[in-house]
Protein backbone atom coordinates (compact mmCIF):
# COMPACT_ATOMS: atom_id res chain seq x y z
CA UNK A 1 0.00 0.00 0.00
CA UNK A 2 2.84 2.01 0.85
CA UNK A 3 4.33 2.43 -2.84
CA UNK A 4 1.01 2.79 -4.05
CA UNK A 5 0.30 5.90 -3.04
CA UNK A 6 2.62 7.79 -4.67
CA UNK A 7 2.15 6.09 -7.54
CA UNK A 8 -1.26 7.83 -7.45
CA UNK A 9 -0.47 10.82 -6.18
CA UNK A 10 1.84 11.33 -9.18
CA UNK A 11 -0.71 10.15 -11.52
CA UNK A 12 -3.35 12.85 -9.78
CA UNK A 13 -1.03 15.66 -10.56
CA UNK A 14 -0.24 14.42 -14.18
CA UNK A 15 -4.12 14.20 -14.71
CA UNK A 16 -4.09 17.84 -13.22
CA UNK A 17 -1.59 18.82 -15.29
CA UNK A 18 -3.11 17.12 -18.78
CA UNK A 19 -6.18 19.31 -17.81
CA UNK A 20 -4.85 22.32 -17.65
CA UNK A 21 -2.56 21.86 -20.77
CA UNK A 22 -6.19 20.96 -22.75
CA UNK A 23 -7.95 23.94 -21.68
CA UNK A 24 -5.29 25.83 -22.52
CA UNK A 25 -4.75 24.81 -26.41
CA UNK A 26 -8.50 25.74 -26.29
CA UNK A 27 -7.47 29.52 -26.22
CA UNK A 28 -5.68 29.10 -29.13
CA UNK A 29 -8.30 27.42 -31.14
CA UNK A 30 -9.32 30.63 -32.49
CA UNK A 31 -6.12 31.40 -33.70
CA UNK A 32 -5.63 28.22 -35.97
CA UNK A 33 -5.97 28.59 -39.58
CA UNK A 34 -8.91 25.71 -39.11
CA UNK A 35 -12.58 26.36 -40.69
CA UNK A 36 -15.26 26.70 -38.07
CA UNK A 37 -16.77 23.64 -38.28
CA UNK A 38 -13.60 22.21 -37.52
CA UNK A 39 -13.22 24.70 -34.60
CA UNK A 40 -16.06 24.29 -32.65
CA UNK A 41 -15.73 20.32 -33.00
CA UNK A 42 -11.81 20.77 -32.02
CA UNK A 43 -13.23 22.74 -28.67
CA UNK A 44 -15.28 20.11 -27.97
CA UNK A 45 -13.21 17.50 -28.21
CA UNK A 46 -10.50 19.93 -25.78
CA UNK A 47 -13.21 20.29 -23.53
CA UNK A 48 -14.43 16.49 -23.13
CA UNK A 49 -10.85 15.70 -22.65
CA UNK A 50 -10.18 18.30 -20.31
CA UNK A 51 -13.36 17.54 -17.92
CA UNK A 52 -12.49 13.71 -18.55
CA UNK A 53 -8.81 14.22 -17.14
CA UNK A 54 -10.37 15.88 -14.39
CA UNK A 55 -12.87 13.32 -13.93
CA UNK A 56 -10.03 10.55 -13.59
CA UNK A 57 -7.86 12.47 -10.65
CA UNK A 58 -11.34 12.54 -8.84
CA UNK A 59 -11.94 8.96 -9.56
CA UNK A 60 -8.21 8.15 -8.21
CA UNK A 61 -8.72 9.81 -5.04
CA UNK A 62 -12.26 8.53 -3.91
CA UNK A 63 -10.61 5.23 -4.52
CA UNK A 64 -8.07 5.29 -2.21
CA UNK A 65 -10.37 4.84 0.85
CA UNK A 66 -11.53 2.04 -0.15
CA UNK A 67 -8.47 -0.01 -0.89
Amino acid sequence: MQKIFPLKRWLCMALVAASFTFYGCLLLVPFSSLSAERKIALSAVLVILGERSFDWRRRLFCMEGKN
